[in-house]
């Protein structure tokens, strides 16, 4: 198990959390006692080349800023002490763990300690592979901006299938804690809402509502509110086909991210335009390769006059894990806008593991805004439609 911890660097120094750390079985209670091992401690604020990270020295009271700290654990499900928390009836156990406690800057309910878990059915899949998440975690957000941010992983080991929900967050083994107001774990954000009525479209310019979609986790809102603090929980559930060909969940993860909202008044983020859903009618024996292009934008805050105009902020792309027979290339690394393309050789693609789903991966970009820079993430999905056998690649759309 890997347990990674995201440190708001204005708070107290993170202790390591294995006091709070235990293996539970789901149905008869049982416990075990994990000591997590400190892999790492690491400052992922983005910053412009120009600014120092502000985590200095490292798990301190400083500067604002994100520090990533890893913790891992190896744990033999076979052994004692943990081969007594589990058995053939009683198959469903979790990794949690807590620390006390949440920031006392959070504005929308959620307070007290933090608890979180990651949940796995020893019976149904004992031989199983958790999502990984690769993604930049992003925890600022720009006021009246759109805020492209995903909360997914994948599976690209085993292949097993992954939905995404909002979820509560919790202070300890089943006790949810409340948010306040009009506020909810599905509506932890004010968001840009011009009717009233909670209508959602993430392709209006700004993006109206809160969408979250339920293949990728990908998040789309433009929050309206400028000193927001608050928390968005999304759970990743993982399904498999048993030997009848019936869906069988697996595994859970949850994701628990502190979101902060702020006035960003001088600069705008980028953006990776689409399409970001392309379609393949292909056989399963074709040996073609599809390549699609994505450009980026990032439009120049004009100030009022006598303000001249500043220059264009320069897009880079962050690097991403990508699945297998999935690669990229900056085409003009040198431009202050580059595009990527993005090449899919379905030689090197097991498209057996894409039937119902599509191949996901995803991408983001920032800009060099100073001194914290615009971060914007986006997935983008291919799915192989294998009911037209044409010999060849058809096209994308």
């Amino acid at each position: 198990f890997k347990v990674t911890l995201y440190r708001d660097c204005r708070g107290v120094p993170l202790a390591n959390p294995s006091s709070n750390t235990k293996i539970r079985n789901l149905s008869n209670g049982k416990t075990a006692s994990v000591s997590l091992k400190l892999l790492s401690i690491t400052d992922i604020t983005p910053v412009c080349a120009s600014a120092s990270l502000p985590c200095n020295p490292k798990n301190t009271r400083s500067s604002e800023g994100i520090e990533a700290h890893v913790y891992s654990v190896t744990i033999d499900f076979k052994k004692s002490p943990y081969n007594g928390v589990w058995d053939n009836s009683n198959c469903k156990v979790i990794l949690e763990t807590g620390q006390c406690c949440r920031n006392g800057a959070i504005n929308t309910g959620p307070s007290g300690n933090f608890y979180t878990y990651a949940m796995l059915d020893l019976c149904k899949g004992f031989n199983n592979n958790s999502p990984e998440f690769k993604g930049q975690t992003v925890a600022n957000a720009c006021c009246l901006q759109p805020m492209y941010m995903t909360m997914g992983g994948f599976d690209y080991i085993d292949g097993d299938s992954l939905a995404y929900k909002m979820a509560h967050p919790l202070s300890a083994y089943n006790k949810t804690i409340s948010y306040s107001g009009k506020y909810s774990y599905k509506n932890p954000f004010q968001v840009y809402d011009p009717t009233g009525t909670g209508i959602v479209n993430p392709n209006a310019n700004p993006p109206i509502g809160l969408y979250v979609d339920s293949k990728t986790g990908q998040m789309i809102f433009t929050p309206t509110k400028c000193d927001e603090v608050s928390v968005a929980v999304m759970e990743i559930e993982e399904w498999r086909k048993d030997s009848s060909g019936k869906y069988n969940m697996i595994g859970l993860t949850r994701r628990d991210i502190q979101v902060v909202v702020k006035a960003c008044p001088d600069n705008n983020p980028p953006v990776m335009k689409g399409p970001y859903t392309y379609r393949v009618k292909t056989a399963l024996c074709d040996n073609q390769s599809l390549c699609f292009n994505i450009q980026t934008e990032d439009k120049i805050y004009v100030p009022p006059p006598p303000l001249p105009k500043p220059p264009q902020d320069t897009v880079k792309f962050y690097p991403s894990t990508l699945p297998a027979g999935v690669s990229m290339k900056i085409l003009n690394a040198n431009s202050a806008l580059p595009t990527a393309q993005v090449c899919v050789d379905f030689t090197k693609v097991d498209k057996s593991l894409y039937v119902n789903k599509p191949l996901a991966f995803e991408l983001s970009v920032h800009d060099d805004a100073c001194p914290r820079n615009a971060v914007s993430t986006r997935t983008f999905q291919i799915y192989f439609d294998t009911s037209h056998v044409i010999g060849r690649l058809s096209g994308a759309v």
